[in-house]
C-alpha cells in the first residue's frame, strides 16, 4: 500500500478481483492509516517513486520514465516520480485533467482505467 498525504491517496494495485484491468492502477483504500508520507520501509513517496523510474530506465537505457498520481478526488494528475525528467515536464503536467477532452494517452488510460497503447509518444496527437 502507498499513502500520499499531501494528495490525500492511499492505494493499493488492483488484482484479479477488481475487474478485467490490467496494469498497476491503484485502487483507492478508505481505511488507511498512513504514516506521514512514507510507504511501507519508511521511505517517503517520492523518494520510492523515483527509486523505481531509475530501475525501469536501467532496463532501457535510452528511456525516461515518470509516475503520475492523480489528487485525492481521482481527476487531476499530480507529480509521483521521475527522477530523470526536468522540473519543467513535472510542472507542466501537475494538475492536468484526466477527463475528456484528453490531454494525452496516460489522462486516457487513468479515465478509462485500462491501459492505452501509443506506438511513439512523441508523436502522439491527442
Amino acid at each position: 500500500m502507498i499513502y500520499e498525504p499531501e494528495l490525500n491517496v492511499a492505494c493499493r494495485p488492483l488484482t484479479k478481483n477488481d475487474g478485467p484491468h490490467i496494469g498497476s492502477k491503484c485502487k483507492p483504500v478508505a481505511s488507511a492509516k498512513p504514516s506521514a508520507g512514507n510507504d511501507r520501509r519508511g521511505a517517503p513517496l517520492q523518494k520510492s517513486l523515483d527509486e523505481l523510474t531509475l530501475f525501469v530506465e536501467d532496463q532501457e537505457k535510452d528511456a525516461r520514465c515518470g509516475i503520475l498520481v492523480l489528487d485525492h478526488r481521482g481527476k487531476h494528475f499530480r507529480h509521483g516520480g521521475g527522477a530523470n525528467l526536468p522540473e519543467n515536464y513535472h510542472k507542466a503536467l501537475d494538475f492536468i485533467s484526466i477527463d475528456p477532452p484528453y490531454f494525452d494517452a496516460c489522462g486516457e488510460a487513468a479515465h478509462l482505467a485500462m491501459p492505452v497503447i501509443v506506438p511513439d509518444i512523441a508523436a502522439e496527437t491527442r
